[in-house]
């Protein structure tokens, strides 16, 4: 078993190579000129931090996405009055309902098997996503 990189977290990483090293030191002097040079500072790594986490969580919120775009229409969400409150709520529900069943028996008449975790973590993000739009306005 091979011992995982505390730089990239990678078992079969680059960290100790020479061109690896010759790039940060290019990097972290400002030298940004130097081929293979590219400055990732300050900014949020999505692969890593969100897909490679949260592999299969994610798949099933594209999945109820998709579900819900063939129910309504795709990025309708985006136009809910009272989306934040509304998907609050929606959110509650779904945890409420977790207590007593692991998929909603909604998407189960549609033939889905959607879980009422999904639609927590769904809720979640669509809430989230109208509040950070509202706060860019």
């Amino acid at each position: 078993m091979q011992a995982t990189c505390e730089n990239c977290g990678s078992e079969s990483c680059i960290c100790d190579t020479a061109a690896f090293q010759a790039v940060t030191k290019a990097i972290s002097s400002t030298n940004l000129k130097v081929p293979g040079a590219k400055d990732d500072s300050g900014k949020p790594s999505l692969v890593r931090g969100a897909l490679q986490y949260f592999p299969k969580a994610l798949f099933e919120i594209g999945a109820l996405s998709q579900a819900g775009a063939e129910k309504y229409s795709w990025r309708g969400w985006e136009k809910v009055p009272d989306g934040v409150n509304r998907y609050t709520e929606a959110l509650g529900r779904h945890i409420a309902a977790e207590a007593d069943e692991v998929f909603d028996p909604e998407w189960e008449s549609r033939g889905k098997m959607i879980r009422h975790a999904t639609a927590v973590a769904w809720n979640a993000l669509a809430r989230l996503e109208l509040m950070l739009r509202e706060e860019k306005k």
